[in-house]
């Protein structure tokens, strides 16, 4: 189920990152979706009890500070622990990305294919190993789950 989404957008200063923005989004309360989404749920569902947003905001706040003055490494190891699919094999579809940001990714029926995580690169690819063995890199928005 999905309670939560995160959208970084970077912002590239020749081969360097200027700045990033990240945005979360976190279903807290919410029992009604008007969405298509197919896997939405709540805290709120998920706990059967109702938060109290400002609060909550709070303590997300506190914790993000501590993080902050955490080791780069350590961070990438927590990050690395807590990723989807982090083990084993599952299906994933590869989507031909057109570089018009209008433009929408197209995906065929037949290039669904199993691959397990490896790495996620420094350059914020996907690493993924195929089950031939090969290993294949994948930007933002080349490829998706199969839920």
């Amino acid at each position: 189920k999905k309670l939560a989404g995160i959208l970084i957008e970077n912002s590239l200063l020749g081969m360097q990152i200027g700045y990033s923005i990240v945005g979360v989004g976190v279903n807290v309360n919410q029992t009604e979706w008007k969405s298509d989404a197919p896997n939405p749920i709540s805290m709120a569902q998920a706990m059967g009890k109702t938060y109290d947003i400002e609060g909550l905001l709070e303590e997300w706040l506190v914790s993000i500070k501590l993080w902050e003055k955490r080791p780069t490494e350590e961070i990438k190891v927590a990050y690395m622990q807590h990723l989807y699919r982090r083990e084993g094999w599952y299906p994933y579809v590869e989507r031909e990305v057109s570089l018009t940001p209008t433009a929408i990714a197209r995906e065929g029926i037949d290039n669904t294919f199993l691959a397990e995580f490896v790495n996620v690169t420094e350059q914020g690819e996907l690493l993924l190993r195929l089950q031939n063995k090969e290993e294949k890199k994948y930007h933002f928005k080349q490829i998706r789950f199969v839920l």
